[in-house]
C-alpha cells in the first residue's frame, strides 16, 4: 500500500480503527461461525473489517482503492 503525500520527517501514519470496524456490526454473528471475524471463507463479518483494511473479501487479494484504517496526519 502507498500513502500518497507520506513525508516520514513531518507526518505520522495514522491506524484508525473506528473506520476499520466502522460497517461492522459488532453485536451480531454470523449463524454457524465462531464469534466476530476470524477470516474465514465465507464467514461474512469479515468483509467489512477487511475491505476497510484494503483487502479484497472474495479473493484475499490488496484492493488499496477501498482502503479507509490508515491514513497520513
Amino acid at each position: 500500500m502507498i500513502l500518497d503525500g507520506f513525508d516520514p520527517d513531518a507526518n505520522v501514519i495514522v491506524a484508525d480503527l473506528g473506520a476499520l470496524f466502522a460497517d461492522s456490526e459488532l453485536g451480531t454473528n454470523q449463524m454457524d461461525t465462531k464469534p466476530g471475524c476470524q477470516s474465514e471463507p465465507f464467514d461474512a463479518d469479515c468483509e467489512p473489517i477487511l475491505t476497510n483494511a484494503g483487502l479484497n473479501f472474495n479473493n484475499g487479494l490488496p484492493d488499496p482503492s477501498r482502503q479507509v484504517f490508515f491514513r497520513v496526519e
